[in-house]
């Protein structure tokens, strides 16, 4: 699945850390979405050289790690 910018609330990576339990480092949100964990990855998008994730993709991902 993808990011839909049309109808996520997207986020600039920096703020992701703010938005997700536990307020992981940033480095950490940079390792998901480059390495993932147990085979899956932050989704995140670029727009005008800028990098973005949204509230739903976080969502996504937690659900994705979480799963037994």
């Amino acid at each position: 699945m993808s990011i839909d910018f049309e109808t996520e609330r997207c986020i600039p990576i920096g703020e992701a850390p703010k938005n997700i339990p536990g307020r992981p480092s940033l480095a950490s949100v940079y390792r998901w979405m480059t390495n993932g964990v147990r085979g899956a990855r932050l989704e995140t998008i670029v727009v005008g050289g800028q990098r973005f994730t949204s509230i739903e993709a976080i969502q996504r991902f937690i659900e994705r790690t979480t799963r037994n």
